[in-house]
């Protein structure tokens, strides 16, 4: 038996109760969540409109867009104080509105973590798909008469 084997362990998952949690956890400052997230995507599209491609969405009329650098930097390092927040109402703990920017005090470890996981997610899907593609052009060519 492996050791992270949990299936003989004495322990339930309670989906229900952890999405009762979370519920409680937004009503328990539903305008200061809603608050933030109309000012993260208001403020990223404002960014993302203003500044040139690649930093921002460019001219759309040039067939370029996107969110751009600066709004993929600046969204990986807001919706971690999301969870910040989530996690001190839990353990609670008082909240204000400046606790959602806690991301930014942990800016180097939230952009490598970003990074790498856009590395791994990219060498996935070529490892899957492309060979995918590969195989499927591969039988469509031995499956033709003749």
């Amino acid at each position: 038996m492996s050791s992270f084997d949990i299936s003989d362990r004495d322990y339930t998952f309670k989906l229900g109760d952890y999405i009762g949690r979370g519920w409680e956890i937004f009503k328990s400052n539903a305008l200061l969540f809603v608050g933030f997230t109309l000012l993260t995507f208001v403020g990223l599209g404002i960014i993302a409109a203003i500044l040139p491609f690649p930093l921002g969405s460019g001219n759309l009329d040039d067939g370029q867009g996107g969110i751009g650098i600066v709004s993929s930097i600046l969204m990986n390092l807001l919706i971690p104080g999301i969870y910040i927040v989530a996690f001190q109402i839990a353990r609670n703990r008082p909240t204000q509105f400046a606790d959602f920017f806690k991301g930014f005090n942990r800016a180097l470890p939230i952009l490598v973590l970003a990074i790498l996981s856009g590395l791994l997610i990219g060498v996935a899907f070529l490892c899957f798909i492309l060979p995918g593609i590969y195989l499927a052009v591969a039988y469509m060519v031995i499956a033709q008469p003749g």
